[in-house]
Protein backbone atom coordinates (compact mmCIF):
# COMPACT_ATOMS: atom_id res chain seq x y z
CA UNK A 1 0.00 0.00 0.00
CA UNK A 2 2.41 2.82 0.53
CA UNK A 3 4.53 2.29 -2.66
CA UNK A 4 0.80 2.77 -4.14
CA UNK A 5 0.64 6.20 -2.27
CA UNK A 6 4.25 7.13 -2.43
CA UNK A 7 3.59 6.63 -6.67
CA UNK A 8 0.53 8.93 -6.36
CA UNK A 9 2.30 11.66 -4.36
CA UNK A 10 5.21 11.21 -7.23
CA UNK A 11 2.77 11.48 -10.34
CA UNK A 12 1.18 14.66 -8.54
CA UNK A 13 4.53 16.63 -8.40
CA UNK A 14 4.03 18.78 -5.85
CA UNK A 15 7.34 20.39 -5.70
CA UNK A 16 7.22 21.08 -9.84
CA UNK A 17 10.53 18.81 -10.38
CA UNK A 18 9.31 17.12 -13.02
CA UNK A 19 7.79 19.55 -15.11
CA UNK A 20 4.34 18.18 -15.64
CA UNK A 21 2.11 20.11 -16.45
CA UNK A 22 -0.63 19.54 -13.29
CA UNK A 23 -2.85 22.21 -12.42
CA UNK A 24 -2.77 22.59 -8.30
CA UNK A 25 -6.28 21.44 -8.28
CA UNK A 26 -5.46 18.32 -10.03
CA UNK A 27 -2.22 17.92 -7.79
CA UNK A 28 -4.63 17.92 -4.92
CA UNK A 29 -7.15 15.52 -7.16
CA UNK A 30 -3.98 13.23 -7.22
CA UNK A 31 -3.17 13.38 -3.62
CA UNK A 32 -6.64 13.36 -2.54
CA UNK A 33 -6.64 9.87 -4.50
CA UNK A 34 -4.03 8.17 -2.82
CA UNK A 35 -5.79 9.35 0.43
CA UNK A 36 -8.55 8.16 -0.33
CA UNK A 37 -6.85 4.12 -0.96
CA UNK A 38 -5.57 4.75 2.47
CA UNK A 39 -9.47 4.96 3.24
CA UNK A 40 -10.30 2.15 1.58
CA UNK A 41 -8.29 -0.13 3.60
CA UNK A 42 -8.60 1.26 7.30
CA UNK A 43 -11.98 1.64 6.70
CA UNK A 44 -12.35 2.04 10.59
CA UNK A 45 -9.78 5.09 10.34
CA UNK A 46 -7.04 2.81 12.15
CA UNK A 47 -4.18 4.51 10.15
CA UNK A 48 -1.81 3.72 12.64
CA UNK A 49 1.81 4.41 11.46
CA UNK A 50 0.11 5.94 7.58
CA UNK A 51 -1.04 8.67 9.42
CA UNK A 52 2.21 10.19 8.78
CA UNK A 53 1.98 9.66 5.26
CA UNK A 54 -1.83 11.33 5.51
CA UNK A 55 -0.71 14.05 7.76
CA UNK A 56 2.04 15.12 5.13
CA UNK A 57 -0.01 14.71 2.17
CA UNK A 58 -3.10 16.91 3.58
CA UNK A 59 -0.26 19.61 4.72
CA UNK A 60 1.06 19.32 0.91
CA UNK A 61 -2.50 19.93 -0.19
CA UNK A 62 -2.97 22.59 2.01
CA UNK A 63 0.15 24.29 0.56
CA UNK A 64 -1.08 24.00 -2.81
CA UNK A 65 -4.45 24.99 -2.19
CA UNK A 66 -2.88 28.37 -0.91
CA UNK A 67 -0.84 28.64 -4.33
CA UNK A 68 -4.34 29.39 -5.56
CA UNK A 69 -5.37 31.72 -2.93
CA UNK A 70 -8.18 28.80 -1.50
CA UNK A 71 -7.92 29.87 2.50
CA UNK A 72 -10.98 27.97 3.81
CA UNK A 73 -9.44 24.92 1.85
CA UNK A 74 -6.28 25.70 3.07
CA UNK A 75 -7.30 25.58 6.36
CA UNK A 76 -9.40 22.88 6.04
CA UNK A 77 -6.52 20.59 4.94
CA UNK A 78 -4.15 21.73 7.26
CA UNK A 79 -6.72 20.63 10.33
CA UNK A 80 -6.92 16.87 8.72
CA UNK A 81 -2.87 17.12 8.46
CA UNK A 82 -2.53 18.02 12.33
CA UNK A 83 -5.11 15.57 13.37
CA UNK A 84 -3.05 13.10 11.79
CA UNK A 85 -0.16 14.05 12.80
CA UNK A 86 -1.27 14.21 17.03
CA UNK A 87 -3.04 10.66 16.10
CA UNK A 88 0.76 9.64 15.06
CA UNK A 89 2.40 10.79 18.06
CA UNK A 90 -0.05 9.70 20.41
CA UNK A 91 0.11 6.13 19.59
CA UNK A 92 0.18 3.28 21.74
CA UNK A 93 3.77 1.04 21.13
CA UNK A 94 1.65 -1.58 20.09
CA UNK A 95 -1.80 -1.84 18.61
CA UNK A 96 -3.80 -3.75 16.73
CA UNK A 97 -5.76 -2.88 13.24
CA UNK A 98 -9.87 -3.25 13.59
CA UNK A 99 -10.61 -2.67 9.56
CA UNK A 100 -11.16 -5.63 7.73
CA UNK A 101 -8.58 -5.96 4.86
CA UNK A 102 -5.66 -5.43 8.01
CA UNK A 103 -7.12 -7.06 11.32
CA UNK A 104 -4.83 -9.70 11.36
CA UNK A 105 -2.04 -6.90 11.67
CA UNK A 106 -0.55 -4.77 14.52
CA UNK A 107 1.55 -1.86 14.56
CA UNK A 108 4.30 -2.68 16.91
CA UNK A 109 6.68 0.59 17.02
CA UNK A 110 9.73 -1.84 17.85
CA UNK A 111 8.91 -2.80 13.54
CA UNK A 112 9.29 1.09 12.26
CA UNK A 113 11.77 3.33 12.08
CA UNK A 114 12.29 7.06 11.40
CA UNK A 115 15.00 9.52 10.35
CA UNK A 116 14.42 12.56 12.34
CA UNK A 117 14.40 12.91 16.38
CA UNK A 118 11.58 14.87 17.40
CA UNK A 119 7.69 14.08 17.28
CA UNK A 120 5.65 14.17 14.33
CA UNK A 121 3.70 17.10 15.60
CA UNK A 122 6.95 19.42 15.60
CA UNK A 123 7.94 18.55 12.39
CA UNK A 124 4.36 20.10 11.70
CA UNK A 125 4.83 23.17 13.21
CA UNK A 126 8.05 23.88 11.97
CA UNK A 127 6.46 23.55 8.67
CA UNK A 128 3.74 25.62 9.71
CA UNK A 129 6.16 28.53 10.28
CA UNK A 130 7.19 28.67 6.99
CA UNK A 131 6.18 32.04 5.46
CA UNK A 132 4.02 30.89 3.27
CA UNK A 133 1.06 30.22 5.90
CA UNK A 134 1.47 34.09 6.97
CA UNK A 135 -1.07 35.35 5.45
CA UNK A 136 -3.42 33.01 7.57
CA UNK A 137 -1.68 32.96 10.34
CA UNK A 138 -3.64 35.45 12.59
CA UNK A 139 -6.88 33.18 11.61
CA UNK A 140 -8.50 31.79 14.54
CA UNK A 141 -8.65 27.98 13.35
CA UNK A 142 -4.69 28.34 12.54
CA UNK A 143 -4.11 29.64 15.48
CA UNK A 144 -5.92 27.06 17.08
CA UNK A 145 -4.24 24.24 15.27
CA UNK A 146 -0.61 25.69 16.48
CA UNK A 147 -2.05 25.17 19.81
CA UNK A 148 -2.70 21.83 19.67
CA UNK A 149 0.42 20.74 17.71
CA UNK A 150 2.38 22.51 20.83
CA UNK A 151 0.55 20.47 23.41
CA UNK A 152 2.44 17.20 21.64
CA UNK A 153 5.64 18.70 20.65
Amino acid sequence: MGAITLELRDLADANYTRGLQWTNSERIAILDKSNKLLELIYDNGDYHFHNVYLSTTYRVMAALSLLDNDKEQTLMYLEKAVDHAVAFDTLPPKIKHTSLLVNTLEHDVVNTSKNYSQTWCKVTLDKLEQERYDVIRSDERFIRLVEKLNKHV
